[in-house]
């Protein structure tokens, strides 16, 4: 919830992240909806897969888990998408896949589920 009272919900199957308005108004912020896909950008071209676990940040962005491509994601409050942390992977290799330590755009995730922002601002 931000500080408008707006509740985000990570659409998992749509792909998409949706805002509830305090008046119960259903937007889609960011996502193209039913359809999944790896696109960063403005928030109706940008593409998730399984958006699956959401944090708010200080600054009113959402870091976004999308699950399937194995990373975080940042959606700002206009909605533009942005990769954040972990190497994406389009499709999944075998055992042992999604487990390197590394820079953020380096590191490896096998189907992160949630994110947490602290009161530093460190993404957890």
């Amino acid at each position: 919830v931000d500080g408008d009272g707006n509740i985000f919900v990570a659409d998992r199957d749509n792909h998409c992240i949706r805002k509830v308005t305090p008046e119960g108004l259903v937007t889609t912020l960011a996502g193209t909806g039913g359809q999944s896909g790896y696109a960063n950008g403005a928030r109706t071209r940008a593409q998730f897969n399984c958006p699956v676990g959401m944090a708010l940040d200080g600054d009113g962005n959402i870091i976004v888990v999308d699950g399937e491509h194995h990373c975080l994601r940042m959606v700002t409050p206009q909605g533009v998408v942005t990769h954040l942390a972990g190497a994406v992977k389009i499709t999944r290799s075998g055992f042992g896949f999604g487990y390197v330590n590394g820079a953020v755009t380096d590191a490896e995730f096998w189907c992160p589920t949630d994110v947490a922002v602290d009161q530093d601002g460190n993404v957890i």
